[in-house]
Formats: structure tokens, sequence, C-alpha cells
């Protein structure tokens, strides 16, 4: 599978369950990037099961199945795409956490605070 489009765009998911922060990702990554989205851990794992993505950029915090949990199953499905794990509840110990899992990047939302 290969991860880029027709037009040679790399291929990013973007996986929150939140709509905005969802949205803003996908609308910001769409100048230089093809963009999928997913608003569940399930979802996300279907659609990587069927393309093979450049980049996930993944919520930590949503329903039915966090983060962590969706990390690693998208890791016995693809161990070479890019992880971004996103949070805007983050500390030291959730970004450890997760780059041992096997994330390649951590990330804090913007919170308006």
């Amino acid at each position: 599978m290969e991860s880029t489009t027709k037009l040679d765009r790399p291929l990013v998911l973007v996986v929150d369950d939140e709509y905005g922060p969802r949205e803003s990702i996908a609308l910001t990554l769409g100048t230089e990037f093809e963009v999928d989205t997913a608003e569940r851990a399930a979802e996300a794992l279907a659609k990587i099961k069927k393309i093979s993505y450049a980049v996930v950029i993944l919520d930590i915090w949503m329903p039915e199945m966090d983060g962590s949990k969706a990390l690693a199953k998208i890791r016995e499905l693809d161990r070479e795409v890019a992880v971004v794990m996103l949070t805007g509840y983050g500390t030291w110990a959730t970004a450890q956490q997760a780059m041992v899992g096997g994330a390649n990047q951590y990330l804090r939302k913007a919170t308006g605070h």
C-alpha cells in the first residue's frame, strides 16, 4: 500500500473525538497533506487496515478506546507509520508513556486558558 495519493501528497489521519480540534487540525494540514479523519479509535483502526497512512495524529483521551490502547493496536497493524500523540491534558508521565508505547512525537493541544 502506498501512503500517498494521486496528488502525491502524504496521507494523514487525524483521530480525535472532539469535532473542533479534529476539523481544525484537518483544515490546517489540508494545505500540505491529504487528510482523512476519524472520530473514534475503532473507526481509525478500520481505516488503517485498508489504507496506508504516512502519519496518524492521535488524541490520547477518547471514549471507548483511549489513544494509548489505540497506539498499541496501530503498531500491530503498521510499524512504520509515524504517530503523533495529542492531548489537552498532558503531563510528563503521559508523554513518556506515549513515547515508550511507540509514538514518534507528543504534542499538547492549545487550551483556551
